[in-house]
């Protein structure tokens, strides 16, 4: 209610926090909203309400980009399962999720993943070679992904699409388009991202967006 001096609110001056999505009226984009970054030995990400603010309640469209994904052991398939009630307190691990992948790299070129107990993100397994150059480590086998998510609200089917780039544990170039859809009805709080069988992720940067 006070008069402001001219020129007086400046960048420094704006808290980080102060301007959220609410006050953003009529700007589109993809809205930052919690960021995962594994440096060491970790069996699975997960987000939920504890690191993603009113999950999933504030768009209809949310977006994760994985960056540089490693798992430490070689040959292994990259998994997505959703959580339900507080917090994403209850895995839901039952056969109800169904995925395809289409691409190129190998035979076949199509695969289809009905009624299991996750999400197969990749159809060929993901490798995790690296060799030794000028005294650095090379990476030359990592996994990347974008998808974007609907449908985490109550009485709707959770649905996904998107597309990946890896080299797979034989050596080859691999990308594939990637969608699928979680059979129930149940709300979705919570996504948890992880290798076979929660084989630990070694490295990797996980985002997840609000599609504004």
């Amino acid at each position: 209610a006070d008069t402001l001096a001219s020129n007086s609110v400046t960048s420094a001056k704006i808290a980080n926090s102060a301007v959220t999505y609410a006050k953003t009226s009529g700007v589109s984009g993809l809205v930052p909203l919690a960021t995962v970054n594994v440096t060491s030995n970790t069996s699975a990400v997960m987000f939920a309400e504890s690191n993603v603010t009113n999950a999933f309640t504030d768009f209809k469209t949310y977006m994760i980009m994985m960056d540089g994904v490693r798992c430490v052991s070689d040959n292994e398939d990259f998994e997505m399962r959703c959580r339900t009630g507080t917090n994403g307190s209850s895995l839901d691990a039952n056969s109800r999720y169904h995925s395809t992948t289409t691409g190129v790299g190998g035979n076949p070129v199509a695969a289809e993943f009905g009624a299991m107990n996750r999400f197969r993100l990749n159809y060929n397994n993901v490798g995790n070679e690296t060799e030794s150059v000028s005294g650095n480590t090379y990476y030359k086998e990592e996994w990347q992904c974008m998808i974007y998510l609907h449908g985490f609200e109550a009485y709707k089917r959770l649905r996904f699409h998107g597309h990946q780039t890896y080299m797979s544990s034989d050596g080859v170039d691999r990308g594939q388009y990637i969608n699928g859809f979680h059979n129930s009805y149940d709300r979705v709080t919570g996504l948890e991202l992880q290798f076979t069988n929660q084989n630990n992720i070694s490295q990797g940067r996980f985002t997840m967006y609000g599609v504004a």
